[in-house]
């Protein structure tokens, strides 16, 4: 297809238009040839596309923008100032790219901005971005009607921005990321109304959803499988299915770190437990949150979590665990090594901002050595530099009093006999006898 004239726009700063290379833009005829003409006319020029009406594309149409190819610094931005977009009528992807894609993506640095994009039919398996091709992407203001974003196969996902965008009425998931997924940002959104589920990330790193709705998903607003820093803030929860899934439907075997959901709402999830933990081993909060029903479910990570929330039912499904008012209490197996015959028994826990009161029971027993130590102390009671705390002892049958240090690297509390802290005797019975201790994770 051949340039049809030279606008204005062509020779300025603004924005290249569609129509200018002979698209339609009235949602019915195919404009694919035209839009394609354009997009490689912009990057050649380093120029950005206007789109004003709606252009039905048949195939994909290819961005050619290389990852790191100092060639393309800037972002190529697709536009438009008139509700302007793209439509398919089948399941294509409506971007793709030329560039030989296999382990990694290939396209970067791409805008779309207060676009339209939608299909015909929701039941359509049709997408905005082919598979994990794009990296550095932006979405502003664009609104997804009827259309997914993308379903990743085995390449990582990394650096795709969603902000202030609507999303409808899709059926599916919306942005379904089956490899790594990597500095993942949604602010300010809007996602209702789907068949499905909205964000499904598969071990999340660095990424966060803030600010934003999911409202109306007959699946889960967010699922995941394993993190290293996920980050749900400030969003607005109503009427899905389950809220948050950390076990990705139950087939998760990834352990979390870093996982943060702060100040959201979740109101009438048809779950019992509308938030669902996975597997998780440090680092994971769940702070000042409200529910109308019953939130947490713990089931398969019961230890690991800190929790500071509000639910109108039950906070969760694992007695002891949140406590009121900004501080948690519960329980821990504690294990007396150092004995001829382990012993181990409940030992309750209290945490009140960064103070840690544990009270033990009698646990004493024989044995030929001078250690004994307390094994099961969980990771969110570590304190980051040593601790030591008076404590009562049993020594050689002798109830005295002794300390208890408390190690900033593996919780592991050693206890030993009286002030100096010397080592019990070499026989006879001891251990720990029932007592109240005190101390700072600072």
């Amino acid at each position: 297809m051949a340039l049809t004239k030279v606008s204005y726009s062509m020779i300025t700063a603004a924005p290249v238009n569609v129509a200018d290379f002979g698209a339609k833009c009235d949602g019915t005829t195919d404009d694919t040839a035209a839009v394609q003409l354009a997009i490689d006319y912009c990057l050649t020029n380093h120029r950005d596309l206007l789109v004003n009406g709606n252009c039905y594309i048949t195939s994909s149409l290819k961005i050619d923008k290389p990852v790191d190819d100092p060639t393309y610094d800037e972002y190529f931005t697709i536009l438009t100032d008139s509700n302007g977009g793209f439509i398919v009528k089948s399941a294509i992807a409506m971007f793709s790219s030329n560039i030989a894609f296999t382990t990694a993506p290939v396209v970067a640095l791409v805008r779309f901005q207060n676009l339209v994009f939608q299909c015909n039919n929701s039941a359509l398996n049709a997408y905005v971005l082919d598979d994990g091709r794009f990296l550095r992407t932006v979405f502003t203001g664009c609104t997804f009607s009827k259309i997914k974003c993308l379903t990743t196969t085995s390449v990582n996902t990394q650096s795709i921005y969603f902000l202030q965008c609507n999303v409808r009425r899709f059926v599916g998931i919306f942005f379904n990321s089956n490899a790594y997924t990597y500095d993942f940002k949604m602010v300010e959104c809007l996602i209702e109304a789907g068949t499905g589920s909205a964000l499904r990330f598969n071990n999340p790193v660095g990424c966060s959803v803030v600010s934003s709705c999911i409202e109306g998903m007959s699946g889960t607003a967010i699922i995941y499988d394993g993190a290293q820093a996920l980050d749900v803030t400030g969003c607005y929860f109503e009427a899905n299915g389950l809220d948050i899934d950390g076990t990705d439907g139950g087939t998760s075997t990834s352990v979390s770190y870093g996982v943060c959901f702060n100040g959201n709402y979740f109101s009438n999830s048809t779950a019992t437990y509308t938030v669902k933990w996975g597997q998780t081993l440090s680092g994971c909060i769940s702070i000042g949150n409200w529910h109308t029903g019953s939130m947490h479910d713990i089931t398969v990570a019961p230890t690991g979590i800190v929790v500071f929330d509000t639910a109108q039912n039950s906070l969760s499904n694992i007695p002891n665990l949140p406590i009121i008012q900004g501080g948690f209490n519960g329980q821990f197996t504690g294990v007396v090594t150092g004995l001829t015959t382990t012993v181990s028994d409940a030992v309750q826990f209290n945490r009140v901002g960064s103070t840690v009161t544990l009270k033990f029971k009698t646990m004493t027993g024989t044995s030929n050595t001078t250690d004994c130590t307390i094994t099961g102390l969980p990771s969110y009671l570590w304190p980051i530099k040593q601790q030591i705390c008076v404590s009562r002892i049993k020594d050689n049958s002798v109830i005295n009093f002794g300390l208890a240090i408390v190690s900033e690297i593996d919780g592991v509390i050693t206890i030993s006999v009286g002030a100096e802290g010397v080592a019990f005797t070499s026989s006879g019975t001891k251990g720990i006898e029932s007592v109240t201790i005190t101390y700072s994770l600072t």
